[in-house]
């Protein structure tokens, strides 16, 4: 089994027992709510008593009643309409995000296919001599241009002169062939990094659900005294928060996934059929569509990163990406100042 398979049994366990918590402390919240709701009747009872407030007697009484009603049919129904209201929809989003069904696995081996990918091209450019040879006609005609042609190494180079042919070629080579391996490194890095980052939010946020569940039914009733209404706004937000980690994380995946590698690779297919060669070919030996995909990776990962604070900042208000992280030089100092006039 490979690791993205466990990984995924393993967060399936650990989501069953969240979902195995949502009805721990339901009946314990409708006792709650009684309690409450005969102590605000009490008091509000007492202040007609001594005020003699009638229409303001039965105005509060109503509003209490019909507290009570909402928040007793959220408790009867916490496992069913309740649960799909807020976790249902979430999941609905998401699946719109994706266009289809918000499936994580696949998602990761993607990004696993494509790492994969960036290192058999490597393996591939290793194992080939490659050289720019002048544009020619069938006749022999030299034209102007030039393009990339490879081939397998030679195993006849058993002489000095080719021994010492090979070295010179992998001497010239040595820096560029660094280079380009130093970019596909920070690539898949990055694409790995985005991938790790993915499975956190979401997971993180169906855990936050979880607890959200778990505490709402004794966190809710003390929505009937005014004085405490901040238990129950608090865990709405709370609530809203963790449902919408899903839905930003799978929006950023689509963003890169769907927008920016399919666009990158196309933009390589074009020029490698311009120079005469396949996309995989031209990936394999030049340096730049490499730098290319190591800026997305970490523009994707990035972006991943800034999906609990987006997902925060939706609910709370705020600036999910402050200026000042991109650090203290000049560029930097001008957003902060720009962020400030506004």
């Amino acid at each position: 089994m490979d690791p993205i398979t466990v990984t995924n049994q393993l967060f399936q366990q650990m989501q069953s027992a969240g979902v195995n918590m949502y009805s721990l402390f339901v009946n314990d919240g409708i006792d709650l709510l009684m309690a409450l709701g005969l102590i605000v009747a009490s008091w509000r009872t007492l202040l007609w008593v001594l005020e003699g407030h009638t229409a303001r007697y039965v105005a509060s009484l109503l509003n209490l009643l019909m507290r009570t009603a909402i928040i007793l049919f959220m408790l009867t129904t916490w496992t069913g309409v309740t649960r799909d209201f807020f976790v249902g929809n979430m999941q609905k989003m998401a699946d719109h995000a994706i266009g289809g069904s918000a499936n994580a696995t696949m998602v990761l081996q993607t990004l696993w296919g494509g790492v994969q990918e960036i290192f058999s091209s490597a393996r591939q450019q290793a194992s080939q001599n490659c050289q720019q040879v002048p544009n020619m006609t069938s006749d022999g005609q030299i034209l102007s241009g030039t393009h990339q042609e490879c081939s397998a190494p030679s195993s006849n180079a058993s002489t000095s002169g080719g021994v010492s042919l090979d070295l010179q070629n992998m001497m010239a080579t040595l820096a560029y062939t660094l280079l380009a391996f130093a970019a596909k490194v920070i690539a898949a890095a990055a694409l790995l990094f985005m991938g790790l980052a993915f499975v956190l939010v979401i997971q993180l946020g169906s855990f936050l659900m979880a607890f959200a569940f778990c505490l709402g039914p004794v966190l809710i009733p003390w929505f009937l005294l005014p004085p405490t209404e901040f238990l129950f706004n608090g865990w709405l937000r709370f609530t809203i928060v963790a449902g919408l980690y899903k839905v930003v994380a799978w929006l950023m995946m689509t963003l890169v996934v769907n927008g920016a590698l399919p666009s990158l690779k196309g933009l390589i297919d074009q020029i490698a059929l311009s120079n005469g060669l396949a996309g995989a070919d031209y990936f394999a030996s030049n340096i730049l569509p490499i730098l290319a995909l190591a800026f997305v990776a970490c523009v994707g990962a990035y972006l991943m990163w800034l999906a609990p604070g987006i997902a925060t900042a939706l609910v709370s208000g705020g600036n999910p990406a402050p200026a000042g992280g991109f650090g203290s030089g000049s560029v930097g100092q001008a957003m902060r100042r720009f962020g400030q006039f506004q």
